[in-house]
C-alpha cells in the first residue's frame, strides 16, 4: 500500500503559553506595608514605655537622696529634736519644705558656721526646698524648676506620748515623704486612674498621681 503523505498547513505548530507573573500584586504590598507599620508602632511603644520607665526610676532615686539627706541632717540634730515641743520643731513645719522664696537668717551649710540647734533646723529645711526648686533657693517650688515633676517633702511624727501634750515626745518615730508626679499609667496591668504607689503613700498625698518614698527615723 502506498503511504499517503499528509500535508500540514502551512503554519507552524502554535505551543501553549502559560503566564509566568512577575512582581508583587498591590494587594500584597498594601498588606505588606500594614505589617510592618504594626511593627513600628509596637516598637514605638517600648520606646515610650522605656523612657517613662527611666524617667520614673530617675524621680525615684532623686526622691530617696532628698529623703536620705534630711535624715542625716534630723540625726545631727537630734538633741534639739528630742528638747523641743513638737510644735516648735521646724522639720515639722511642712509649709517651709515647698516655699523657699525666703532664705533663712543663717546659713548654717559651711564647717565655720556659728549656728543655734533652731537656726540648723531651719537651714536644713530650707535646704531641702532649696533642693527640689533645682538648687534654686529664690525660685518657688514650681513644676517649671522642679528636678522632679511636683517634688513635695512631708514630715510626720508618730507619737510615742499622746497623754503628755507633746505633739511628738522625745523617741517618737519621724517618717519622712518624698513625693513627686508619677509621668504615666501603667496600662499594661489595666491601670485606668491614679498610680500604683506604697499604700503609705496616700496619707499625705497631693493627688492621686503622686507617687513617693519613706524613710522612717528615730534620732
Amino acid at each position: 500500500m502506498l503511504k499517503k503523505k499528509l500535508k500540514t498547513s502551512g503554519y507552524p505548530k502554535v505551543k501553549p503559553a502559560f503566564s509566568k507573573q512577575q512582581g508583587f500584586s498591590l494587594m500584597e504590598v498594601l498588606i505588606a506595608m500594614i505589617i510592618i507599620a504594626i511593627g513600628l508602632l509596637g516598637f514605638l511603644s517600648l520606646q515610650l514605655a522605656s523612657v517613662n520607665s527611666n524617667q520614673e526610676g530617675m524621680a525615684r532615686t532623686q526622691a530617696t537622696l532628698v529623703g536620705q539627706d534630711l535624715a542625716a541632717s534630723m540625726r545631727g540634730n537630734r538633741k534639739f529634736i528630742n528638747e523641743v515641743d513638737g510644735t516648735l520643731n521646724p522639720y515639722l513645719n511642712n509649709d517651709a519644705y515647698n516655699d523657699c522664696t525666703t532664705e533663712p537668717p543663717q546659713a548654717c551649710g559651711g564647717a565655720g558656721s556659728n549656728c543655734t540647734a533652731t537656726q540648723q533646723a531651719e537651714f536644713d529645711v530650707w535646704k531641702v526646698c532649696a533642693t527640689l526648686s533645682g538648687f534654686d533657693g529664690s525660685a518657688a517650688n514650681t513644676v517649671a524648676n522642679n528636678p522632679m515633676i511636683g517634688g513635695q517633702v512631708l514630715v510626720s511624727c508618730k507619737d510615742r506620748d499622746t497623754l503628755d501634750g507633746d505633739i511628738c515626745s522625745p523617741g517618737s518615730t519621724f517618717s519622712i515623704y518624698t513625693y513627686w508626679q508619677a509621668g504615666a499609667l501603667r496600662e499594661d496591668v489595666g491601670q485606668t486612674q491614679g498610680i500604683i504607689r506604697n499604700a503609705r503613700c496616700d496619707a499625705l498625698a497631693p493627688g492621686d498621681d503622686f507617687d513617693c518614698t519613706v524613710i522612717d527615723l528615730m534620732p
